[in-house]
């Protein structure tokens, strides 16, 4: 099944996710050097891999209709149903997802995650946010300030 994701969170203003170096990196070594060199080959103008940038070890969806199972294909693509559809990483097989809630707080502290019905520590949620790509714990509480329910899409064994 397709995973799509954004190459910019702000297209007027050129502000990159990252999403597709974070995924790369989240890949055995060679599939990474050699998937990195042709997605900039065919990307010439985004912004080049920051070595300080952490790996995007799964994703967080909604999946209404759940759909996604352990075993299934995962197409990792930008541009989904556009003329402009690009596939920047190998296929690979989802290992696990899990069920993810995010309730926010009116202080960063008091937001609550919970994975499979447990509550994470702060630290816990700091590791989870890493692991989803964002640079801190903050950005990610940002991101989902309106609450969420849905699943962890895992392309690693990494689980919580």
């Amino acid at each position: 099944m397709t995973l799509g994701f954004l190459l910019y969170f702000d297209k007027a203003k050129k502000v990159p996710t990252h999403f597709p170096e974070k995924i790369l990196a989240s890949m055995p070594y060679m599939t990474y050097v050699v998937q990195r060199q042709i997605f900039f080959e065919t990307f010439p103008n985004y912004p080049w891999f920051c070595a300080m940038e952490k790996p995007k070890y799964h994703t967080i969806r909604e999946d209404k209709k759940d759909r996604w199972r352990a075993g299934m294909d995962i197409h990792f693509v930008v541009g989904n149903r556009t003329p402009h559809r690009y596939q920047f990483a190998p296929i690979t097989t989802c290992k696990s997802k899990q069920e993810i809630e995010i309730t926010p707080g009116f202080y960063l502290g008091e937001t609550v995650v919970k994975i499979d019905g447990r509550k994470l520590s702060f630290a816990e949620m700091q590791k989870l946010a890493w692991n989803d790509g964002f640079s801190n714990f903050a950005e990610f509480a940002i991101y989902f300030n309106e609450g969420f329910s849905g699943y962890i899409i895992h392309w690693t064994n990494l689980k919580y």
